[in-house]
């Protein structure tokens, strides 16, 4: 008896974003500034002259060897006054998607929650201990 082989379609509804509440993470901690500008000073297009018009900035936490710091990625943007195009780096990969943790401190949340046995909210109280300010909620959803 064989089974047919049946392709289903694939639905994605991309109509209905949610926009999630940006919450800033704690001020207080240690900060690292990255900046990327984008690989050619010149307009793409047509090779035009860039002027700075703003810059799209996003924070994630990150775990240096038992030091938790903010790494801020900055992406200035250009336009070219000849054109009219907008030019920027492109945003560095995450791990997960609008994500705010590092691939380190995924890696030690997860080894301590399935490696160690610690529980979220364990482990929430200690990264209070070092000044960090996270949601529970956000930790179950890495």
């Amino acid at each position: 008896a064989s089974v047919p082989n049946i392709e289903l379609p694939i639905v994605a509804d991309t109509d209905k974003v949610r926009v999630l509440p940006v919450r800033k993470l704690n001020p207080n901690l240690p900060r690292k500034r990255i900046l990327r500008e984008p690989s050619c000073a010149c307009c793409p297009g047509c090779g035009g002259a860039l002027r700075a018009m703003g810059e799209d900035s996003d924070e994630m936490l990150d775990l240096v060897v038992q030091a938790w710091q903010v790494i801020e990625t900055v992406r200035p943007k250009y336009s070219c006054r000849a054109c009219d195009k907008i030019i920027q780096a492109p945003a560095p990969a995450k791990a997960i998607a609008r994500g705010k943790l590092s691939y380190a401190a995924l890696a030690h949340i997860m080894m301590a929650k399935w490696g160690y046995h610690l529980p979220y909210y364990r482990q929430i109280q200690m990264m209070a201990a070092k000044g960090v300010d996270i949601e529970r909620s956000t930790l179950a959803r890495s």
